[in-house]
């Protein structure tokens, strides 16, 4: 079982390399394209990027996909 998305967007994320960052619609859009990008403390680089090889998301499916995480989270002002 993976974590939760339950208010992911709008929370804060603590990454690998010391920095911090807001899960904002920028950060949630390199998320979903690019996994490796940015790894998250506690997380492996590369578990994610090959789970779509070759299917590339479009833009529609991306927005998509923030919106939802959006909807999870009582964080996001809608």
């Amino acid at each position: 079982m993976g974590p939760s998305w339950k208010d992911l967007a709008g929370s804060e994320a603590k990454l690998a390399d010391g920095r911090k960052l807001m899960r904002d619609r920028d950060y949630l859009a390199r998320a979903i394209l690019d996994p490796d990008a940015e790894i998250v403390v506690g997380y492996a680089k590369g578990v994610m990027a090959g789970a779509m090889p070759g299917q590339p998301l479009t833009e529609a499916e991306v927005e998509a996909l923030i919106l939802y995480l959006a909807s999870l989270s009582t964080k996001v002002e809608r």
